[in-house]
């Protein structure tokens, strides 16, 4: 089924969340939309539209903006997530989801995350892929467990995509991070004469032998789960 977007526009907002509603409800329309969403860099001129209600405190505006972006994550499209949750749209992202018009006032999610929200560093990061990837699994996992409502049995089926990007972005960090392990013990290896399978790598005043990556992967790995104190599980997901 063939159709067009709206221009991306102030007056046009109400209509735009109207349409994507309607879209949800039809594969045909769903698909659609997402590659008009993807073809027309959409989302990025929606989050222009999004400092523009901020800077003129437009409600209205902003609660239009709420619902189409969280109609957007229901398409359930990987390749939308990698729009949405880049490094430099994700916060942006956050602030829009921050307007619910179900709430008598908005939500503070950027102030925490920028603020309240500590990254600890056991041993640190010096791999820059690395440490994005981490800020965005953290980020990602917090609007779905934190921001977006409880989903009803009907929405809970059009999230299986936001789980899987979430959880295949822990998969890489943990392939990350085994690389890193062997990295370390392949340099301690060279610099002590000693082979690998007999190597005790000293970091950052702990030892941690080839028979510990998992000791590893938690140093590692702490950032993660430290960061969000409560809001997730108090063991590592890794284990």
């Amino acid at each position: 089924m063939n159709f067009d977007i709206p221009p991306c526009e102030l007056s046009r907002l109400e209509e735009i969340s109207e349409l994507f509603s309607s879209c949800l409800l039809t594969p045909t329309k769903r698909e659609r939309l997402a590659i008009l969403l993807e073809s027309e860099n959409y989302i990025k001129k929606l989050l222009e539209l999004f400092h523009m209600c901020e800077d003129l405190e437009n409600i209205e505006g902003l609660h239009h903006l709420y619902e189409i972006f969280k109609n957007i994550i229901l398409l359930n499209k990987n390749s939308l997530f990698e729009i949405m949750f880049a490094d430099d749209v994700i916060m942006d992202v956050i602030g829009v989801l921050e307007y619910d018009p179900a709430q008598p006032k908005p939500n503070r999610h950027r102030d925490y995350l920028r603020t309240e929200a500590r990254f600890k560093e056991v041993i640190p990061i010096q791999n820059e892929d690395l440490l994005q990837k981490i800020h965005q699994t953290y980020r990602v996992q917090f609007i779905q467990d934190v921001i977006l409502p409880t989903p009803s049995v009907f929405e809970e089926n059009m999230l299986s995509t936001l789980t899987s990007f979430v959880f295949f972005n822990k998969v890489e960090i943990v392939s990350m991070i085994q690389v890193l392990w062997v990295s370390h013990l392949e340099y301690a290896s060279v610099h002590t004469g000693s082979p690998v399978y007999s190597t005790t790598v000293w970091i950052n005043g702990i030892y941690i032998n080839q028979w510990q990556p998992f000791l590893f992967l938690r140093l590692y790995i702490c950032p993660l789960w430290i960061v969000g104190g409560s809001l997730v599980d108090s063991n590592p997901w890794f284990l």
